[in-house]
């Protein structure tokens, strides 16, 4: 693949194409391949055109600065801000992961509390409310000393 025109050689060469017009009348007088040329410049002026446009229409979007994943496991994004921010998908992840954390941990609360309301409050035997007591008290006290998965 060839390298791209330089703006002194496609300056050039239209140019030459130019000044092949004027002498011979036109272009396609000439060769059909200029006018091949003609049509490839005119297609290269179009695009620097749309080019153009493309760009402007993106300057809003210069003054934003990407953003990166820390944990590398997500994608850029734009802020318009220049301090770093948290990536926004990790944040979720650990408000699912603190929220799972504390729904377990209440579901295990509730479960123990059942156990010893239904123990205290239908006739049961010594043994069976005495164990509700102690796991309900085996859960408060994993509750108080904050093993429940770094949530408190």
């Amino acid at each position: 693949m060839s390298a791209p025109m330089t703006p002194e050689q496609y300056s050039h060469i239209r140019a030459h194409l130019d000044q092949a017009a004027r002498r011979f009348g036109g272009i396609d007088y000439v060769s059909p391949t200029f006018g091949l040329v003609r049509d490839a410049l005119a297609e290269v002026d179009r695009l620097r055109a749309e080019l153009e446009q493309r760009n402007k229409d993106l300057e809003p979007y210069e003054v934003l600065n990407p953003q990166q994943c820390q944990a590398g496991m997500h994608a850029d994004w734009l802020l318009d801000s220049e301090h770093t921010h948290a990536c926004p998908w990790c944040a979720l992840d650990e408000a699912a992961r603190v929220s799972e954390a504390l729904s377990s941990r209440l579901a295990e609360e509730m479960r123990a509390g059942s156990a010893l309301y239904a123990a205290l409050t239908t006739p049961t035997t010594p043994e069976q409310r005495q164990a509700a007591i102690d796991k309900f008290q085996a859960v408060a006290q994993k509750t108080s000393r904050g093993e429940d998965g770094g949530v408190s």
